[in-house]
């Protein structure tokens, strides 16, 4: 009988004290490590049970185990767990290391946040201004159209204030991975319209360039508030799905050993799963649906 044992080096040594416990050893080879940096090691194993050929019982009783598998190791079993704990954590850490060079971190961190704060600081200015701006035409052209008083000066608000809910929607959205209701967008098209339409017919008496310049405020108030959310988006970074239990850990090991993939945004394919993990279809399969869902996340 021709066994393979996959796993470590301690757990392989431990199968085949078992397996001397029970059957007769006739062969045992040294452990071949696994391509790539993977700690798992293959044994192959000849062997027959107990009470079969009477050739093959005394093979084994002749046999004398590989120096490797003969050694014995007492392994503490909390330590065993505080290290396989371990190894799970630095292999979760080597996978976030390698989705961004490590020289883009060392000389990103300051600058990249230097350049988002001054950008919001300009943006924040323009719309402040250009709101302004835009709150006293639309006021002028209310008051001028029958409503007075403090009717008059809170009426701008409801177009401002359209424009802010229908985005804070649609910026939600965005930050759940959901899609946006289409309610949000037409909003937020009535708001823009509608503010467009005040600051133009503020300035229509002074012809098209008056209106040109009084509808400038407005525009300028709309492009800095969308500028400004665009950046509160893609300062939103995607939650790392963790793997299933079901995995047994070789999810975190099929992210390591294919991030490069992962990187390029390619999902590798089920035989190169298979080959770089030694595991079956089925398991295969899932692991894929696990790297799949890692890159969709980025």
């Amino acid at each position: 009988m021709k066994i393979r044992l996959h796993g470590t080096e301690d757990e392989c040594r431990e199968t085949v004290e078992l397996l001397e416990s029970v059957m007769l050893l006739q062969s045992v080879s040294e452990p071949y490590p696994d391509r790539g940096r993977s700690v798992l090691v293959r044994v192959y194993v000849e062997a027959i049970p107990r009470g079969g050929d009477e050739r093959g019982a005394a093979a084994g009783r002749d046999l004398e185990l590989p120096a490797w598998a003969a050694r014995r190791v007492v392994v503490d079993a909390a330590a065993y767990r505080r290290h396989r704990a371990h190894r799970a954590v630095c292999r979760r850490a080597a996978v976030r290391r390698r989705r961004i060079p490590a020289p883009a971190r060392r000389c990103g961190v300051s600058g990249g946040r230097a350049i988002r704060w001054s950008t919001v600081a300009a943006v924040a200015g323009v719309a402040i201004v250009a709101g302004w701006v835009s709150y006293l035409h639309a006021y002028d052209v209310v008051a001028a159209h029958g409503e007075h008083g403090v009717l008059a000066r809170l009426y701008p608000g409801t177009i401002d204030g359209l424009i802010y809910a229908a985005s804070m929607v649609l910026l939600d959205a965005a930050r759940r991975g959901v899609r946006p209701p289409a309610l949000a967008r037409w909003l937020l098209s009535a708001g823009i319209g509608a503010t467009l339409f005040a600051n133009v017919l503020a300035g229509a008496a002074y012809g098209v360039l008056g209106a040109a310049v009084a509808a400038w405020p407005a525009a300028a108030l709309v492009g800095s508030y969308e500028l400004l959310m665009y950046l509160v988006r893609q300062g939103v970074t995607p939650a790392v799905p963790e793997p299933p239990a079901a995995l047994n850990g070789h999810g975190h090991a099929a992210a390591e050993l294919f991030a490069a993939d992962l990187e390029a945004g390619r999902v590798p394919g089920i035989r190169a799963i298979r080959s770089g993990l030694h595991v079956g279809q089925d398991k295969a399969s899932q692991v894929q649906a696990y790297l799949r869902e890692l890159t969709e996340g980025k």
